[in-house]
């Protein structure tokens, strides 16, 4: 609990790492949309369960492709820079969804989005490390783990909103399956998250080695 507090208030008394973590939340939480309203948005388009998978495999595909870009990208632009156009990208990728009736482009879209999510998020994780000092960098990192885990119970009642039915018996079912897929994905992440806080909170340091009895 003492290690809790600590971290916070460091990071309370950081005001770069401070700023880090609240832009961090503010792109999560609208972003977050995206997640929650794709499979909704996937039926629209196509009633098959394959299309909603292959929108999701184009998101994954297009997180490798931006993965394997990340270091061609910060030989030639800043980090702040490349932060930031992962961030355009990824708001233009929402507004676009939802203007956007085909698959095929659907899932370009989608494609680029998965690109500028891990874009955002790998190089904002790595800039948290670096503005931390090594003393409470396991601790900022576990505050940085709270603020992604947290973006789910914050945004995702405000995005089952939007698909609320208003009229016809087949907006509910949209939902239902939408909050379903949700929260398999979010009890996976959650299990990871556990495992990641657990390893970053309850390091433990080698006991010194004890001399010879005489």
């Amino acid at each position: 609990m003492g290690a809790t507090v600590a971290a916070i208030r460091y990071v309370h008394n950081s005001p770069a790492i401070l700023t880090v973590l609240v832009r961090t939340a503010l792109v999560l939480f609208f972003s977050s949309s995206l997640f929650a309203l794709l499979p909704s948005v996937a039926k629209s388009v196509d009633g098959r369960a394959i299309g909603y998978g292959l929108l999701l495999g184009c998101f994954g595909a297009g997180a490798i492709g931006g993965a394997l870009l990340i270091q061609t990208l910060r030989a030639r632009f800043s980090t702040e820079m490349i932060i930031l156009a992962g961030v355009v990208m990824l708001g233009t990728a929402i507004l676009a969804i939802t203007q956007l009736h085909e698959l095929s482009t659907l899932a370009i879209v989608v494609l680029v989005s998965g690109a500028a999510w891990v874009l955002f998020i790998s190089l904002i994780n790595a800039l948290v490390q670096n503005l931390a000092p090594d003393w409470v960098r396991a601790r900022v990192l576990a505050i940085f783990t709270l603020v992604y885990m947290g973006r789910k119970p914050c945004s995702h009642p405000i995005d089952g909103v939007d698909v609320l039915p208003t009229s016809g018996p087949t907006s509910r079912p949209v939902v239902t399956e939408a909050s379903y897929i949700e929260a398999r994905e979010h009890r996976k992440e959650s299990m990871a998250a556990q495992v990641l806080l657990q390893q970053l909170l309850l390091q433990k340091t080698p006991s010194p080695p004890r001399g010879d009895i005489v």
